[in-house]
């Protein structure tokens, strides 16, 4: 078990360099990449999240669904189900590459609509 104590929030830069991709896809990139791992959860997720925000000046259902109309608007609601345009494995092959099937995924997931 996990005391509220060693839990701590985690400041992320989106516009960090971790993923290789125009700003205009970085963020469709990253809300597709945590959406995929939690699939139909994704919206207890962000209730969670804003509910748990200890700032008492923001409009907490404003703002589940200015999220919730960003990820709709990006066609994310259901990305776990979407097929991959292309396997990452046969562009390995064909590129003689040994790693980098995870950096195929992301790409996809920016420019996959």
């Amino acid at each position: 078990m996990i005391s509220s104590e060693d839990m701590n929030p985690v400041e992320v830069d989106w516009k960090s360099n971790m993923i290789d991709a125009p700003d205009s896809s970085r963020l469709r990139i990253l809300f597709g990449l945590i959406i995929r791992e939690i699939k139909d959860f994704w919206r207890t997720a962000l209730m969670l999240t804003v509910l748990s925000d200890k700032d008492g000046s923001v409009d907490k259902t404003e703002v589940f669904k200015k999220v919730e109309e960003e990820i709709l608007k990006l066609g994310l609601e259901k990305v776990w189900e979407v097929k991959p345009l292309i396997n990452g494995r046969d562009v390995m092959k064909h590129l003689e590459l040994r790693n980098g099937g995870p950096i195929v995924s992301e790409w996809q997931q920016g420019y996959q609509s």
